[in-house]
């Protein structure tokens, strides 16, 4: 070990030396040498500490930088995942806003409509129904009545809002629809069972249960919808004492369909005010109102519109029968429930669909 005491080479020959060993070296140069050689072993060991000292800072360097790039590609996934649940969801009170500014808009155009006078005119029986225009927007009404979606052409479908959205509630905890008046065309009832998979009651006093060619999906009752009545003859009920009958009192009639060729005005009165009162729950409203039941009886004619604003029904649909009515003697008109409307627009606004 002493001849390589001299100058540079000590140095450099335990550099060469294993690192693992360099604390036993040290102390062996310390036991044989002088105080020549204690002094390079001094240097030796405060020099070999501090290559540790900077090793581990570098390798503290690269954790962090290490350590940062990850923290950068974490915080860029959640920014990402935030801006893509903005897109897909958006926040609630964003949607709710915009649906209060819907709601502003559909209730100015209410007001409006309300503070028209109407008279009706009978050189101009053209313009009976023209007071009375859509009020709303449902953002997903759709032309329905036929098994195959968006084909639904011709007289007999209605507009109806939210097929998906009902199609949905279906699934997940069932949807309710009443068909009043059939004459055996069941083309609506087939729709809704095989798009929607809806529960479905059709009603018509005049067609016996065994002459009803829906049977094997629609549930068949052979009666009107009226006033209750006990006489001879067609049997008529009430909405309430229908639903209540069926146990569908704590229930939501989801489509509530009217095709009963001039009825309308007898049932409709008792079914708006059951609506008014809170004894019905019904969320859509299809009906077609003829011209002929009216006449010029405009207190019979304003009295059903004022009733369903009353019940707070949108009309947010309005069809001119142009099949058999020449397009003004009778006008299909579809309705929904304000806080139906508000959730089938929300799946739309909020992105939810």
């Amino acid at each position: 070990m002493r001849r390589i005491n001299d100058g540079g080479s000590s140095v450099l020959v335990l550099l060469l030396i294993g690192a693992a060993n360099l604390f036993a070296v040290f102390q062996l140069l310390a036991r044989q040498g002088g105080e020549e050689l204690q002094t390079t072993a001094k240097a030796l060991e405060a020099v070999t500490a501090t290559l540790k000292i900077k090793k581990t800072l570098e390798d503290a360097v690269i954790s962090t930088a290490t350590a940062g790039v990850e923290l950068k590609a974490a915080t860029a996934a959640l920014i990402q995942a935030k801006e893509e649940l903005a897109a897909t969801q958006g926040s609630s009170s964003d949607c709710e806003s915009v649906l209060d500014k819907l709601d502003t808009q559909f209730d100015a155009r209410r007001k409006a409509r309300q503070e028209l006078p109407f008279t009706a005119n009978p050189d101009y029986p053209q313009g009976t129904f023209d007071k009375w225009e859509p009020e709303a927007i449902c953002f997903a009404d759709e032309r329905f009545g036929n098994t195959v979606r968006y084909k639904a052409l011709g007289d007999g479908p209605k507009f109806v809002c939210g097929v998906d959205f009902l199609a949905k509630k279906s699934k997940n905890e069932g949807c309710l629809v009443y068909s009043v008046g059939s004459n055996n065309d069941i083309s609506f009832e087939q729709a809704v069972h095989s798009i929607m998979g809806c529960e479905i009651h059709t009603f018509d006093p005049y067609i016996p249960k065994d002459k009803f060619v829906g049977n094997d999906i629609v549930t068949f009752h052979q009666w009107g919808f009226g006033e209750d009545n006990s006489t001879q003859g067609p049997t008529f009920k009430s909405a309430a004492t229908v639903m209540k009958e069926l146990h569908h009192t704590h229930r939501a009639i989801d489509i509530f369909k009217i095709d009963c060729e001039g009825c309308e005005f007898a049932v409709m009165p008792p079914l708006l005010e059951s609506i008014s009162k809170g004894i019905v729950n019904v969320n859509q409203l299809q009906i077609e109102i003829h011209r002929d039941a009216v006449k010029e009886n405009t207190t019979l004619l304003e009295a059903f519109f004022a009733a369903a604003d009353k019940a707070n029904l949108r009309i947010f649909h309005k069809e001119r029968n142009q099949w058999g009515c020449m397009g003004y003697l009778c006008v299909e008109y579809a309705f929904v429930n304000e806080k139906f409307l508000r959730d089938v627009n929300g799946e739309y606004v909020c992105h939810k669909v």
